[in-house]
């Protein structure tokens, strides 16, 4: 679209554009992607060619969400009657 302004290109695009852009991200990836799956491409052959036997998505990042810790919930709960008891003065 070459636009540069964000909000003329919001004024010019219609509801339609928006929804192919959506679909074209889906489907294709956006720059991120994109250069992340090159790169794992370009790693796995290189390593391939020394003789390695790896497959791209190897090299791709793995994000995890990490999941609560059981220890901050106690925690906070040992600061809240620590708290409570100075109110108390005891």
């Amino acid at each position: 679209m070459g636009e540069v302004d964000v909000d003329a290109l919001l004024d010019r695009m219609t509801p339609q554009q928006f929804d192919e852009w959506v679909a074209y991200e889906t489907v294709e990836g956006f720059s991120n992607e994109r250069i992340l799956a090159v790169l794992a491409v370009g790693f796995s052959a290189m390593v391939n060619s020394w003789g390695g036997k790896t497959k791209p998505e190897q090299f791709l990042p793995k994000y995890e969400r990490k999941k609560p810790d059981d220890s901050y919930e106690l925690k906070a709960q040992e600061q809240q009657a620590a708290l409570m008891r100075a109110f108390r003065g005891g």
